[in-house]
C-alpha cells in the first residue's frame, strides 16, 4: 500500500558551481493515501493558484510514468497543463521488450529510439513486429507487444520532448518516492495499516516541505488542549442545563401541588417560601 506522491517545482538548477548533482527550484510536495486522486489534484490546484499568478504560467508540465491518477491530473490542472511521458519508465518497458536480443539489444534499442525522434509511428511498429518474430517465448512476445502498445499508447507524450526543451526537463519521482516514502514505510520489515500509512506519509511530506516534527508536536499539543478544555466547557455547560431544568420541573410540581391542594412536604417548603398561610 504504497500512497501517492506529487512535487511541483518551477525548474533544475546545479547544486553548485562544480556540481555535477541537479535540485529543483522551489519543490513543494503533496502526497498521502487517497480513495480519489481528484481530492490530491484539487489541493495541488489550490497550491498553484494561491503562490502563482496565472497570467504568468505558459504550461504546466505533468511527468510521470503514465498511471491513471496521474493523468488525471491534466483535467484538474486545466488547458494549460501537458503530460510528459517520463524516461525512465520509457526505458524500463524498452529494456524489457529486448533484454533477451543479448547482442542486438543495444542496437535495437537505439532503432527505437530514432524512430520514435524522427516521430515514425510506422517505422516504430515494424521494429516491434520483428522483435517478436525473432522471440521464441511466447510470455516474452507477450511483453514485447505490451512495450509496443506502451509506447503507441502514449505517443504524444513521448514525441512532444523533440520540440520542447522545456519538456526535456525530466522526472525525478522514483528517487523522490524512494527518498521520501520507500526508506520509512517499505525497506523496513514492518506491518502499515492504511490509515498508518497515510499519517506516517503525510508526516515525511511535512518535513520534506521544511516543516518540523518538533513544532507540530507542539502545535497538536496545543491544538489537544483547547479541544480537552472545549470538551469540558461543553460538559458543564450540560450540567448548568439539566440543573436548571430540574429546578424548572420542581417549581412547576410544587406550583401544581398548590393548585390542586395537595398537602405534600413541596407544599408546605412553598408556603414557607412564599409566606402564605
Amino acid at each position: 500500500m504504497m500512497p501517492k506522491l506529487i512535487y511541483v517545482f518551477e525548474g533544475i538548477r546545479k547544486e553548485g558551481p562544480k556540481s555535477k548533482r541537479n535540485q529543483l527550484i522551489n519543490k513543494h510536495c503533496f502526497g498521502g493515501v487517497y480513495s480519489d486522486s481528484e481530492k490530491l489534484w484539487e489541493e495541488v490546484m489550490a497550491y498553484i493558484d494561491a503562490v502563482y499568478e496565472e497570467e504568468t504560467i505558459e504550461t504546466i508540465y505533468l511527468m510521470g510514468d503514465g498511471a491513471s491518477w496521474i493523468k488525471r491530473g491534466v483535467d484538474v490542472l486545466g488547458a494549460k497543463c501537458r503530460f510528459v511521458l517520463d524516461k525512465f519508465h520509457l526505458r524500463q518497458y524498452v529494456t524489457r521488450a529486448t533484454s533477451h536480443l543479448e547482442e542486438k539489444a543495444a542496437y535495437v534499442r537505439s532503432c527505437i529510439e530514432d524512430e520514435i525522434n524522427l516521430e515514425d509511428k510506422d517505422g516504430l511498429k515494424r521494429i516491434f513486429q520483428l522483435i517478436i518474430e525473432e522471440t521464441p517465448s511466447e510470455s516474452k512476445k507477450e511483453q514485447v507487444r505490451k512495450t509496443r502498445d506502451y509506447i503507441l499508447n502514449h505517443w504524444e507524450a513521448i514525441i512532444i520532448r523533440n520540440g520542447d526543451s522545456d519538456a526535456r526537463t525530466g522526472c525525478s519521482a522514483e528517487g523522490n518516492v524512494s527518498h521520501i516514502y520507500s526508506s520509512r514505510l517499505s525497506s523496513r520489515p514492518l506491518g502499515w495499516s492504511k490509515t498508518g500509512v497515510d499519517q506516517m506519509a503525510r508526516l515525511r511530506i511535512y518535513c520534506q516541505n521544511g516543516g518540523k516534527v518538533y513544532d507540530l508536536m507542539k502545535y497538536q499539543k496545543r491544538k489537544q488542549e483547547r479541544e480537552i478544555a472545549q470538551a469540558i466547557q461543553k460538559e458543564m455547560d450540560r450540567n448548568i442545563k439539566r440543573k436548571r431544568e430540574n429546578y424548572t420541573d420542581v417549581w412547576n410540581s410544587s406550583n401544581i401541588a398548590t393548585d390542586m391542594g395537595q398537602r405534600t412536604g413541596m407544599y408546605h417548603i412553598m408556603k414557607a417560601m412564599r409566606g402564605i398561610g
